[in-house]
């Protein structure tokens, strides 16, 4: 399956990418960028949650 990135995380991407460059601080954009995968990865699985409660009320 393929992932393609949504406008929120292209927004999320550019502004990691001029923190780091504003700040001169890689570690900083590393360590957002970092976080904010784990949040995606969090959100996913919320949602798939969602939609697996979702159908089995639609099931009964």
């Amino acid at each position: 399956m393929e992932h393609s990135l949504s406008p929120y995380e292209v927004v999320l991407f550019v502004g990691i990418l001029a923190a780091v460059v504003v700040s001169g601080n890689l570690l900083l954009g590393i360590v957002a960028a970092v976080l904010l995968r784990i949040l995606s990865v969090l959100l996913d699985i919320r949602n798939s949650l969602s939609t697996l409660s979702e159908r089995e009320v639609l099931e009964g």
